[in-house]
């Protein structure tokens, strides 16, 4: 077997000054850009000049975004808000996350562009840079309009043509009037963007009781849809799905009834990135077994004769399952750390196998698919080195838990797992185990991040009312 080649990105100039921050971009650079992932690397990407993104402090703003040629030019260096050929958020091929959509540092205009800070005015100038907070505001303005635009469609019921009636051919539609638009949730979201809906009915239960006839929208939370949930909704227009994966929803007897889906992709991909990194660390370096061990009393010698002793990340080689927005932003948290990155996805980077044998910490980044159902069996976890670490972010049944669990419990692997197969329930053999850190599916736990998120489902529930093109519709197969 060929050794697997890890890659670390180079710091270009070690005289920098503190409030710079200079990052080569070297194969996450060339695999955002190649977003298909069937786009062959060219060899010579490897050895090219690169360009580097500087992030610049001004003033009081926050860090904007600079790039410029280190070395010569760079052919390859177009902006991703330039790129048109972007694929949908239906994320079906193995070793791509949730959200298959490139790399994108910006927010996204009305135009489906990303907006950056160098495209948005400082308010008190032309002649100062804007920051992230201006750039939000913008996307506020707009979406002020946007809405203006609504109200303006409520003035005309029954005039235009409801975009979304492709989808819903022969049940009745209501133009751009969204007076008789009825919704209901299995529960209500957080965020200030909740409030611009109409009125929302909250479900006592999931599935109800009884048919719900006339219920346009379900704002779905965590909740299983299939034949059996949509005949209790029979004038169901739009699946309003509360987080990225969509394991839980069948989409395609949705398409099939002409009941559209979408999710909230984009907006926890640091979030999601910033957990994996917490378990790395705190399975390497035995940060929960070592809390419990004070508090237990474990704690009488000295720091020079510890009981508990962690390994390096730093020069560690991290495998990456999966390399879409969330795989690349771990691998850029890793690289700070120290860690040799390295990746497999279904049509680039290193053979799977090949990556399980090499890495000392593999982290999973796939959504819950019928091809990735399984994908890190009992045979594959036996590939994996003594003393290696499994990092799981995405959906538990990714992994043949019955074989994970007896790996674990045997003590040749470590574990950091945010995720099970039958959630709530966790495995009662892992519970006092040393070398496995849990947590209860938290990763895009954060206020902001589910404020985001409610924010992406309620512009989604709006253009459906507004009959303009569902922001982020999800397809059935890829």
């Amino acid at each position: 077997m060929e050794p697997v080649e890890f890659h670390q990105r180079a710091w270009p100039d070690p005289k920098l000054e503190a409030n710079e921050i200079v990052h080569r971009v070297d194969i996450v650079r060339e695999i955002r850009q190649h977003h298909r992932y069937g786009a062959a690397l060219r060899p010579e990407s490897l050895s090219a000049p690169r360009t580097v993104e500087r992030l610049e402090q001004v003033g009081g703003l926050k860090a904007q975004s600079v790039r410029r040629p280190v070395g010569g030019s760079d052919e390859r260096g177009r902006r991703l808000g330039e790129q048109t050929n972007v694929r949908g958020n239906d994320a079906r091929d193995v070793g791509v996350d949730d959200d298959d959509r490139p790399f994108d540092s910006g927010e996204r205009g009305d135009d489906g562009l990303a907006l950056t800070a160098a495209e948005v005015c400082h308010p008190d100038g032309p002649n100062r840079p804007a920051g992230r907070e201006h750039v939000l505001e913008h996307r506020r303005g707009k979406r002020g309009a946007h809405l203006s635009r609504l109200v303006q469609a409520r003035l005309a019921p029954g005039t235009g043509e409801r975009n979304h009636d492709r989808h819903h051919s022969g049940k009745p539609t209501q133009g751009g009037d969204t007076a008789g638009v009825r919704i209901v949730a299995t529960a209500r979201l957080p965020g200030p963007a909740w409030d611009e809906l109409p009125e929302v009915e909250l479900l006592e239960a999931w599935p109800p009781s009884a048919p719900l006839p006339g219920v346009d929208v379900l704002v779905a939370v965590v909740a299983r849809i299939s034949a059996a949930e949509l005949e209790l909704l029979p004038d169901l227009r739009l699946v309003a799905n509360y987080g990225v994966g969509y394991d839980l929803v069948d989409v395609e007897t949705c398409r099939k009834r002409g009941v559209a889906v979408t999710n909230t992709p984009g907006v926890l991909d640091a979030a999601v990135a910033d957990l994996g990194l917490a378990l790395i660390l705190a399975t390497r370096r035995n940060v929960v077994t070592a809390d419990r061990w004070i508090r237990d009393g474990g704690w009488n010698g000295n720091w020079a004769r510890p009981k508990l002793l962690g390994r390096d990340l730093a020069s560690s080689r991290l495998g990456l399952v999966g390399f879409g927005r969330i795989g690349q932003e771990v691998a850029r948290r890793a690289e700070v750390f120290g860690m040799k990155v390295a990746f497999h996805t279904r049509t680039g980077g290193v053979g799977l196998d090949e990556l399980l044998a090499s890495s000392d910490v593999v982290s999973l980044h796939v959504p819950l698919t019928e091809e990735t159902r399984g994908l890190i069996s009992r045979e594959r976890l036996g590939l994996m080195q003594d003393g290696a670490t499994l990092i799981n972010t995405a959906r538990g049944a990714v992994v043949d838990e019955e074989a994970l669990v007896e790996e674990l419990v045997s003590g040749r692997i470590s574990a950091g797992l945010d995720v099970f197969a039958a959630e709530p329930r966790v495995p009662e053999q892992l519970f006092g185990l040393p070398n496995v850190v849990l947590t209860p599916h938290i990763a895009s736990a954060t206020s902001e991040t589910r404020a985001a998120m409610t924010r992406v489902l309620v512009d989604n529930v709006l253009a459906l009312e507004g009959g303009d093109p569902l922001p982020n519709e999800v397809s059935a197969g890829g």
